[in-house]
């Protein structure tokens, strides 16, 4: 199943074991992948994503259409009034234990 969004992410990011192999062909060593699930932030307050200025803070919006960003609030406030805000996040935090939506990467020179 895909993440709204995911596929537009992939396409910018590089994969973290990419990330990992530069790093150590540049002398870097013990690197760490810290991913934090920011998701979380959908259980409490899932009509944030229905509004433009709060939207605008995420970098995956600017990526999609005025109708891919219509379509995913219709989505969202149909899964707002079925109350699968909790099932959605889980959902959410699995991919970003994998991906991570946003990661910390931490490496040793030397």
């Amino acid at each position: 199943m895909r993440i709204d969004g995911e596929i537009h992410d992939l396409a910018r990011i590089p994969d973290l074991d990419d990330i990992e192999l530069m790093l150590a062909e540049a002398g870097f060593s013990g690197t760490r992948v810290w991913p934090c699930p920011l998701e979380k932030a959908f259980a409490v307050l899932p009509q944030s994503y229905l509004e433009r200025n709060y939207r605008d803070g995420y970098s995956t919006f600017l990526l999609l259409t005025p109708e891919e960003i219509e379509e995913g609030c219709e989505r969202i406030r149909a899964d707002i009034r079925a109350g699968r805000a909790e099932e959605i996040t889980a959902r959410y935090d699995q991919t970003a234990e994998k991906i991570g939506r946003v990661s910390f990467i931490t490496s040793v020179k030397g």
